[in-house]
């Protein structure tokens, strides 16, 4: 039985229900209350509880559930082996509670990983499961639902029931209706929230490509089945374009479990709110009042191995984060009073002058003690590391040596000189000068409530602040930073960008011919680097004279193709690196840009299924542009002109060298803080601005200076893009972008398994196409059920897979594999999977490979079949004894023979033969040691050959087993 949930903390609504049945330091195994208060709780919470549970204690008495179960048998035997094997080593080795905790927590941890543990989770449904769906036996079962089924197409009659949820499939059975339907993740095409018949906001939208295309269900718990569903779905998109894209290499393995639902989606939403590349355990979240000048707020604090992050909502309602970087802490002191009344209150001072202080009510010291630990650890490191505390700061400004005072002086002189502007006469004129300074002011002014740079704490005001007023050049490097996350990004890697310029990154090649793939591939990146460092803002005063801008700009590029080989480099990258480098320096412009492609466009500049992301969201604008501008549209198609052509650069340039240079600034200023909806609102903004003249093209000349020198005032165009085009749901770009991805990646699929299919048949055109069909489609269903997490190649069957389908088609192969001869029978099989030496890479095989092997072995002839088995331990060169000669053919025959004769009477026979050849040829084939190998055996292939027809009787093709 599986029990071992993912470690979450117990409500005290929730606590109150159970009581405690065993405890033993810090970990208790308790039962469910019964009556009315625990069946009135479990109706309010919308939740079955199961009847045991096994929880670990904090100090403060709070409690962490780690198991559940439904019987007293399950409990008594998970408490069991958690007291041996876990808690008496912990509790007897290690005296501090707060220790014992964390140790125990990463343990369990771990092993709801392995397991499918879920609390509620009922083995009686996924019995039930089992017995309804037995086409689905094989599959990985992960979680079910209660819910209501509504086909809108067909009928308003709803079927109540449950739906199960594998790795591959959606699965629903309806008792009351006696209703089952069965949808394979392949046939989804999208799913997203919505609201059934226009009433019912509880539902999930399902559109399918098969015989039935949408249907809703209804659950009360809809944004957690919504998670479930999506991550599940996602999860079968990514494992497909893996399949079709080589290079492909990112993202985590195939989900198992609840666990690993729960842990992923927590892991995002905390990533994607503070930005960070850390995620917090279980036990490093507390509830604190915290304060920094005059601000003071109450909120959560969180900690992980880099990072302090917190997030609270003030009275109003708005919300504030901050991120400190463990390495940009001097001071860390316990405060004592704060304001007369929070005792034992915390201080925090940062290498920028800032000082934090928070007090904590419940676990003061057990927050304190991981804190101290936590930022001595970092410490300790940077040190080994040989990186000084102040470098994260001082090398991103540009500055050496220098205290804080004169940081924001050195910031405005640097900025005077990099921001310039393409028209120096607007940048040099009292008008821009007078912009500036206002927003400098304002900035200032933010800076000096809210903490200096580099760790502000960010507000609503900040984002107020970009939208509505700009950033001014002084700061413009270090907030978008800041806003995109990229800072973070740099201070959980000290070193990296130097380590990657000096090579000391690149791992070593394993074999010869890796080493010179990749040497070719990175001749060629850097090839494409150089050609287009020319064309990178060439009329920009920083890039104009080359020199040592150039260096930076090469430097950058290169560095990010070996952080990222399945991206490397690809062109618009330039033009968006050249224009971060005028605002920071090279290792912030890298973070930068590795956050850009790996975290706010994600695919915009993939190799493998080439630029997938950029050419979704291309397709989804053309989608806007008809709904809001469908006059420009319909002309634009009309006269020849299609939106596309003008529009791609657009999203791939971030707008860069698209419109004037101001507003290009503002819309990455934009974009960094309110992420790619800016992209479709500026573009439909650009569009209704230059509305009329384009209304009046006829020819696709100049089109795109059109644009460009329209006359465009930049706060303007800033307002009808977020007041005009604001109302973009992002849910709703982002449930589009997943369907057209699928759709992209579902019709490459399609196209490739064709191509592959045509192929087959024309180079073994003696096979009947049906045939090929069969093998194909048996092949790719055993290729989609591979498990092991190291296998990143795509449409492919490993060594075990390789024995499954041939044992359905040569029988005795299993039969071998079993009880007569093991490892004489999987030699043979090794060999024929892979021929040449196996080298210490993962070795796989494609369908043209398994075909090669798979026709001559079970199609063919006799004569096929024997080359193919004696070819493959004469490329082997194996050393054999008499008796492993005799072993060999004899397993040899009887595979070729497929059933005709005995494992007995084939052995008697080969015996007799091998008795022959060593009579007769004793000389060439046995060497001074009394052993034979198969290379010598050569010469004598056509005796063995004969040997072979005479015992098998025939020559007559042996037909596919069905």
């Amino acid at each position: 039985k599986k029990m071992w949930i993912l470690p979450r903390p117990v409500p005290l609504t929730e606590a109150v229900l159970f009581v405690v049945m065993k405890s033993q330091c810090i970990a208790q195994m308790q039962q469910l209350k019964t009556g009315f208060f625990t069946g009135f709780m479990s109706t309010v919470n919308q939740k079955t509880y199961e009847t045991y549970r096994i929880v670990l204690t904090r100090t403060d008495g709070s409690v962490i559930l780690v198991a559940v179960a439904a019987n007293l048998a399950e409990v008594n035997k998970h408490w069991e082996f958690l007291q041996k094997n876990l808690i008496d080593l912990v509790c007897s080795l290690i005296q501090d509670p707060n220790d014992q905790l964390q140790l125990l927590l990463d343990k369990i941890s771990a092993l709801s990983q392995l397991e499918e543990g879920e609390e509620g989770r009922s083995e009686v449904q996924i019995q039930h499961f089992r017995e309804q769906f037995p086409g689905l036996q094989a599959e990985k079962f992960v979680t079910y639902r209660d819910n209501i089924l509504w086909f809108e197409s067909k009928s308003v009659i709803p079927f109540p029931g449950i739906m199960y949820l594998t790795q591959d499939t959606i699965a629903f059975h309806s008792a009351a209706s006696n209703y089952k339907y069965v949808l394979p993740f392949s046939d989804v095409s999208g799913i997203s929230k919505e609201m059934t018949f226009g009433m019912l906001s509880k539902s999930i939208k399902i559109t399918a490509t098969g015989n039935i295309k949408e249907f809703s269900i209804t659950a009360l718990d809809r944004d957690s089945t919504w998670t479930v569903l999506d991550t599940l779905w996602q999860d079968y998109v990514l494992n497909l374009r893996k399949k079709l894209d080589h290079t492909e290499t990112q993202g985590s393995s195939r989900v198992t479990n609840m666990a690993q639902v729960k842990k992923d989606s927590e892991k995002l939403e905390f990533s994607l709110y503070f930005r960070v590349p850390d995620h917090p355990t279980l036990s490093r979240t507390f509830s604190c009042y915290f304060w920094i000048g005059k601000v003071y707020v109450y909120g959560t604090l969180y900690l992980t191995d880099n990072f302090f992050c917190y997030k609270a909502t003030d009275p109003f309602y708005e919300t504030h984060k901050l991120v400190v970087a463990w390495l940009n802490v001097t001071t860390l002191t316990r405060a004592g009073s704060l304001w007369g009344f929070a005792d034992n209150a915390i201080k925090m001072i940062t290498i920028s002058g800032n000082e934090f202080a928070f007090y904590v009510n419940k676990n003061r010291d057990e927050l304190w003690t991981l804190m101290e630990r936590t930022w001595n650890d970092v410490r300790k490191f940077a040190k080994e590391r040989g990186i000084a505390q102040d470098d994260s700061l001082t090398e991103s400004l540009g500055v050496e040596g220098e205290d804080w005072g004169n940081i924001q002086t050195t910031l405005e002189d640097e900025s005077a000189g990099s921001g310039w502007m393409l028209d120096r006469v607007l940048v040099e004129g009292s008008e821009y000068k007078k912009s500036e300074s206002e927003k400098k002011t304002k900035w200032q002014d933010y800076f000096q409530s809210y903490g200096q740079l580099i760790e502000p704490m960010l507000t609503p005001g900040f984002s107020r602040l970009i939208l509505q007023d700009g950033i001014p050049d002084t700061y413009r490097g270090k907030v978008w930073q800041l806003s995109s996350g990229s800072i973070h990004l740099k201070e959980a890697n000290p070193g990296y960008y130097n380590r990657i310029l000096e090579g000391t990154m690149v791992k070593p090649f394993t074999t010869e011919k890796e080493k010179q793939s990749k040497e070719q591939r990175y001749t060629r990146i850097y090839n494409e680097i150089e050609r287009d460092l020319a064309r990178s803002l060439p009329r920009h005063p920083f890039y104009a004279k080359g020199g040592q801008s150039i260096d930076r700009l090469r430097n950058v590029l290169r560095a990010y193709s070996q952080r990222c080989p399945q991206i490397g480099y690809c062109q618009s990258m330039n033009i968006t690196t050249a224009t971060l480098l005028l605002y920071m320096s090279e290792e912030d412009a890298f973070w930068l840009l590795a956050s850009i492609c790996e975290n706010i466009v994600p695919d915009y500049y993939s190799e493998g299924i080439q630029l997938m992301g950029s050419i979704v969201d291309l397709q989804i604008f053309i989608q806007l542009v008809k709904r809001y501008l469908p006059e420009l549209e319909s002309h634009m198609t009309e006269v020849g002109l299609p939106l596309e052509v003008i529009s791609l650069p657009w999203f791939m340039c971030f707008f860069i060298s698209y419109i004037p240079w101001n507003v290009s600034l503002r819309v990455l200023d934009l974009v960094f803080e309110f992420g790619t909806n800016v992209l479709f609102q500026v573009g439909l903004a650009v569009l209704d601005v230059c509305k009329n003249q384009l209304m009046q093209i006829q020819t696709p000349e100049n089109l795109s200076k059109l644009i460009k020198n329209t006359a465009v005032d930049e706060q303007q165009l800033i307002e009808l893009a977020f007041k005009k085009y604001g109302d973009l749901p992002k849910d709703l770009i982002q449930s589009m972008r997943k369907k057209k991805k699928f759709t992209i990646i579902s019709d490459l699929q399609k196209k490739t398994n064709a191509m592959m299919l045509k192929e087959a048949r024309e180079k073994y055109a003696d096979v009947p196409s049906k045939t090929i069909d069969t093998i194909y489609l048996e092949f790719c269903n055993l290729a989609n059920k591979k498990t092991d997490k190291k296998d990143k190649l795509a449409s492919a069957i490993d060594f075990a897979q390789f024995c499954e389908i041939l044992g359905k088609h040569i029988g005795n192969i299993s039969l071998h594999l079993e009880k007569d001869e093991p490892e004489v029978v999987r030699a043979l099989l090794q060999n024929l999977f892979s021929p040449a030496p196996l080298s210490n890479e993962r070795k796989v095989l494609g369908f043209d490979e398994f075909l090669e092997i798979y026709i001559p072995l079970v199609v063919g002839n006799i004569k096929d079949k024997f080359d193919c088995c004696f070819l493959s331990m004469f490329k082997a060169d194996s050393p054999l004894t008499s008796d492993d000669l005799v072993a060999v053919l004899a397993v040899y025959y009887r595979i070729i023979a497929n059933e005709k004769f005995s494992l007995k009477e084939a052995d008697a026979k080969s015996r007799e033969f091998a008795a022959q050849l060593f009579s007769e040829h004793k000389e060439t084939i046995v060497d001074a040691d009394g052993v034979v190998t198969l290379s010598s055996l050569g010469p004598l292939r056509d005796n063995i050959y004969t040997f072979c027809k005479t015992l098998c009787g025939s020559e007559e093709p042996w037909t596919v087993i069905a």
